[in-house]
């Protein structure tokens, strides 16, 4: 894994509006690493990847809601060495996509990257 390629410390500080660090913290990856791609399903202003699909727009895909299409879209960029980051909303790659993320990502071991968004538990009313 390439040192460069790795998301920096401000994604990872508390802040008030996690998904805006995160998207700030791609767009300074992307700059310093002409790999990194940016993958969303239906989600890119919601994930936070607006800055990047502006600055990079050759650099960013959007699948729409095609969430296990994306998984292996982004195990096949990984294999030719590109780093991809996926961004989507957690209940839509937590179940119907598994199967590509065990096959296409785990078991090959690819350089995929993920950020989910509404990754949150119900509660009782």
């Amino acid at each position: 894994m390439k040192q460069h390629a790795m998301l920096s410390a401000k994604a990872f500080e508390v802040s008030e509006a996690p998904i805006k660090a995160f998207g700030e913290a791609l767009l300074e990856a992307g700059k310093a690493n002409p790999d990194i791609v940016a993958v969303s399903t239906d989600s890119s202003s919601g994930s936070g990847l607006s800055p990047f699909k502006a600055a990079f727009p050759e650099r960013h895909v959007e699948f729409g809601i095609m969430e296990q299409g994306a998984v292996g879209y982004c195990a096949g960029m990984a294999a030719v060495g590109k780093i991809p980051f996926f961004a989507a909303i957690a209940p839509f790659v937590s179940a119907r996509p598994f199967e590509m993320v065990k096959d296409d990502l785990g078991y090959m071991r690819q350089n995929v990257r993920w950020s989910v968004a509404a990754a949150v538990l119900p509660t009782p009313s």
